[in-house]
């Protein structure tokens, strides 16, 4: 029996070693040193390459879900018959044994790759604006040391805090001298309880020997000693002034956060403005020093804060982090139509600056199927069904 010429010859049946190896790297079965050891032998052999390639054939005449049970020929779209050779039919059991083809180091074209992250980041589009909140102030802010209130002394930085932070200022008006002042830092001011209230607002204390904001010119006597609470928006939200007992001073504080929160929303809780504003800061540090994956992380943590005043700033920075992912991918994939082996090096070295974060192992296998097939892969969210 004469051989067909038109057909690539297959290894030698007698020579099991040669399928076992095929099916082997099938299954997945082999070590990543023995794997690329049965690709160059492939690449090296015309025949068992064009044997590995049958595997491909097959795979697409057949979907890659049913094989026929007698594999000597397939039915082609209308009617007509594809007659393959024994070989290939050889290349169907194989291939029905060992599930779906894994030779994308012996054939060429795209591969997919399954990359979630670098997949989602799309055309890019507007990068949301940054907030520009004041990071350091929120995340040295301090209301309660020791067990008692830290008061500002500054109105202007006061302000500023309020503001970025979203939780109203409670301002008290005072003279050192004064013996009603003195009684409500000795009571009141001194109290767990109220010192718990008044923890969740930006504590202002001012004297009126310094210079006092004009809001605040004509509160003596009727007002004295004063106590209010600002909104961070500047409007006065109540005003409890005079000297009241421990009690009643907690009741006006408690109803005066209900009209806020009523107004505006409940303010995100000094524990989380601090971890956001901190996890902004390092993740800006990481970023300076190209410790981008470490900046990944650190911005994530920040805009998990839901209500966080620096969420803003944090998703800002992770678009901008973004942003480059997609360059590095347009590069590479211009790249990889002329010199592949460089465009998987430039995605290995981006893979680095991004060590540790969830785009590091996806832009290493795109790196990897890019280097294997020679071309650029599709990047899938999820596998194909």
């Amino acid at each position: 029996m004469t051989h067909d010429d038109s057909h690539p010859r297959p290894p030698d049946a007698t020579d099991a070693s040669a399928t076992d190896r095929v099916r082997a790297l099938c299954e997945g079965r082999l070590s990543s040193a023995d794997a690329d050891r049965v690709r160059a032998e492939i690449a090296a052999d015309p025949e068992l390459r064009a044997f590995a390639e049958a595997f491909d054939a097959v795979h697409a005449s057949t979907g890659g879900d049913a094989f026929p049970a007698a594999p000597a020929a397939f039915r082609a779209p209308r009617g007509t018959v594809r007659r393959f050779p024994r070989w290939i039919a050889a290349a169907a059991l194989l291939v029905a044994a060992g599930g779906a083809w894994a030779f994308l180091g012996s054939s060429r074209g795209p591969s997919d790759v399954v990359a979630p992250v670098l997949a989602s980041l799309g055309a890019g589009g507007d990068v949301p604006a940054a907030a520009q909140a004041d990071a350091h102030l929120l995340a040295s802010a301090e209301t309660v040391r020791d067990g008692k209130l830290v008061w500002m002394t500054d109105m202007r930085r006061a302000e500023a805090l309020s503001s970025a932070s979203g939780k109203p200022m409670l301002v008290f008006l005072q003279h050192p001298t004064c013996p009603w002042c003195k009684e409500l830092k000795e009571g009141p001011w001194s109290d767990a309880g109220v010192i718990a209230a008044a923890s969740e607002f930006v504590p202002v204390m001012l004297s009126v020997l310094d210079e006092v904001p004009e809001r605040f010119h004509g509160v003596f006597p009727d007002k004295w000693p004063y106590v209010g609470v600002i909104a961070p928006d500047g409007t006065t939200v109540a005003e409890f002034p005079g000297v009241r007992p421990t009690e009643s001073m907690k009741t006006e504080i408690d109803s005066a956060v209900h009209v806020v929160e009523t107004r505006s929303g409940r303010a995100p809780s000094w524990s989380e403005v601090r971890g956001a504003a901190t996890a902004l800061l390092a993740g800006r540090t990481a970023e300076a020093a190209g410790r981008l994956g470490e900046a990944w992380l650190r911005y994530d943590e920040s805009a998990r804060f839901a209500a966080s005043p620096t969420r803003g700033d944090a998703s800002h920075a992770r678009s901008v982090l973004q942003g480059r992912l997609r360059d590095a991918l347009s590069s590479a994939a211009k790249t990889a139509e002329t010199d592949a082996p460089s465009a998987a090096a430039g995605l290995r070295a981006e893979a680095d600056r991004f060590a540790g974060s969830p785009p590091e192992p996806e832009l290493r296998a795109v790196a990897d199927a890019l280097e294997r097939r020679g071309a650029f892969p599709v990047l899938l969210e999820k596998p194909r069904r």
